[in-house]
């Protein structure tokens, strides 16, 4: 459609000119876009689930955000209209009408068409996170009639109002029963609530999701006897050596799905590492040498995750 409204706006730039009405229609079409793509990001999962473009239309207007976009239509064709009936010539008042609706639609597709990429990939992320917490939640292994003793990779998923620049937190408890709390801001986790239900609530499925995978990736180092999974401040090294390999058994355990946001995944991993390099004072050579021997431990030893 965006081609359409694009072609459109061109030929009748060629045979007519375009008209002021042109940067009105474009003005509105910018707000109704921005509102559109807001309404993109916030429920991905319901457009994913339409079918139809009467089903895209009811997803859009499920919110007040979506509404307003709708109307913005109608205000926009309304305000061009008495515009270009005071051209006092109807040929003229059609190419202004038309100049400056096709202005709006192709403003509000461009900005709207932005929304999508991450809508995608919060659905996505947001069905691999519920996949992965199923996969290794110990709770969800005994509702579906596990017995003891559990598979080694399961952790208990607990929730916490937690600091969301960090994202989450691995305990071993020196393995007898690990967990992974996942940080969410002003949520509390009484400890009856299902881990599986609180992540369908998630509000950035995104963020948690690498988070969660990260703090999985510390019970892999504990797994894998390479690590405590316990933070020392007193062994900054080794510590930060352990949160390297960590992030790379994140890459590891996404690596299989359709999960697509590896440039979000590298950026949140590089700011979680220069966290520690600040808080520890390790200077950026220290740092990128203790990145490579991290690193070096799971290539030469092919450390994969464990799932058994």
């Amino acid at each position: 459609m965006i081609i359409c409204w694009a072609g459109a706006l061109i030929i009748t730039g060629v045979t007519s000119g375009l008209p002021s009405t042109c940067l009105v229609g474009a003005g509105l079409g910018c707000c109704a876009g921005i509102l559109q793509r807001y309404r993109l990001v916030a429920e991905p999962e319901k457009f994913e689930q339409a079918e139809t473009a009467l089903a895209v239309r009811r997803a859009l207007t499920a919110a007040p955000s979506g509404q307003l976009a709708v109307l913005l239509g109608w205000v926009s064709a309304a305000l061009l209209m008495i515009l270009a009936l005071r051209s006092g010539s109807p040929a003229a008042g059609i190419v202004i009408w038309f100049s400056g609706y096709i202005a709006f639609m192709l403003t509000r597709d461009l900005i709207g068409y932005t929304g999508l990429d991450r809508a995608n990939q919060l659905a996505t992320s947001r069905t691999i996170y519920q996949q992965l917490i199923a996969a290794h939640d110990l709770d969800e292994y005994y509702r579906a009639g596990g017995t003891e003793p559990a598979p080694r990779f399961r952790v208990s998923v607990r929730f916490d109002n937690g600091d969301a620049r960090e994202g989450g937190f691995y305990m071993p408890d020196e393995g007898e029963l690990p967990r992974v709390f996942i940080y969410r801001a002003g949520l509390m986790d009484d400890g009856l609530s299902r881990a599986l239900d609180l992540a369908r609530q998630a509000t950035d499925p995104l963020h948690e999701l690498l988070w969660f995978a990260h703090e999985l990736g510390h019970h892999q180092v504990v797994l894998h006897q390479i690590g405590t999974g316990i933070r020392d401040d007193h062994k900054p090294l080794e510590s930060y050596a352990e949160e390297v390999q960590a992030w790379a058994f994140a890459r590891q355990l996404l690596s299989p799905t359709p999960f697509s946001a590896w440039d979000e995944l590298k950026r949140v991993s590089s700011r979680s590492l220069e966290t520690y390099e600040t808080g520890w004072g390790l200077d950026p050579a220290t740092a990128a040498n203790a990145r490579e021997r991290a690193e070096a431990v799971l290539e030469r030893s092919r450390l994969t995750p464990v799932c058994s």
